[in-house]
């Protein structure tokens, strides 16, 4: 098995690498008007915190925990020769990074309305 990736340019890897992330904040607008309100960003993970009686944070990390066993299960089978789907791996990574991303904002929100440090 060929364990090495090939060789990309550099413009390549950053016109890639920007695709990305634009389609990350589309996605982020696309949620948005799905999972939460113009006047409040945090909606569906403050429900469920309320519901469940803990930090939105760690609604979050319930949420993004599925993504990330889902992001290995597909890593896992690389060994066996399977081949991962442009889409899939956008999908799937693009699903973690936006959690890590809202995550932060979070934590910046947090630490606006007390000094609490968020770890």
């Amino acid at each position: 098995m060929n364990n090495k990736l090939i060789n990309l340019d550099q413009h390549t890897f950053q016109t890639e690498f920007a695709n990305f992330f634009k389609s990350l904040q589309d996605r982020v607008a696309t949620k948005s008007s799905e999972y939460s309100y113009a006047s409040n960003a945090f909606a569906n993970f403050n429900s469920a915190a309320t519901l469940k009686d803990v930090d939105p944070r760690i609604v979050l990390d319930w949420y993004m925990t599925k993504h990330l066993i889902s992001y290995q299960d597909m890593i896992e089978k690389i060994d066996i020769g399977y081949k991962i789907p442009d889409s899939l791996s956008a999908e799937k990574l693009g699903d973690l990074i936006v959690y890590l991303g809202i995550l932060h904002v979070m934590n910046v929100t947090k630490n606006k309305e007390t000094d609490e440090l968020p770890f």
